[in-house]
């Protein structure tokens, strides 16, 4: 978990010691966001460049969906799944 903390999200040892496990799982969602986002943008570029390349392009959802849709609030079961998982990074 430690290795996540402050190599992943950046958490300096003081700000990740005084945090209470509900805003370890905040920063966890926080960083899925950002990686989601990133990802996003990637496959907009990927796809923008299909559209431009390809005769037939087809729809970004069948050029590269996205993952499930899920509702944006957490369950406290998924909550403590993020938080076992990245609590069992890299051992």
């Amino acid at each position: 978990m430690h290795e996540f903390a402050f190599g992943i999200l950046g958490l300096l040892p003081r700000e990740y010691y005084m945090m209470t496990e509900a805003e370890y799982v905040s920063c966890c969602k926080g960083y899925s966001k950002r990686e989601k986002g990133e990802w996003q943008r990637a496959r907009l570029i990927a796809y923008t460049i299909h559209t431009h390349m390809a005769s037939n392009p087809v729809d970004i959802e069948e050029f590269l969906p996205l993952e499930e849709k899920r509702s944006e609030r957490m369950t406290e079961e998924e909550m403590d799944e993020i938080f076992n998982q990245n609590t069992n990074f890299l051992g």
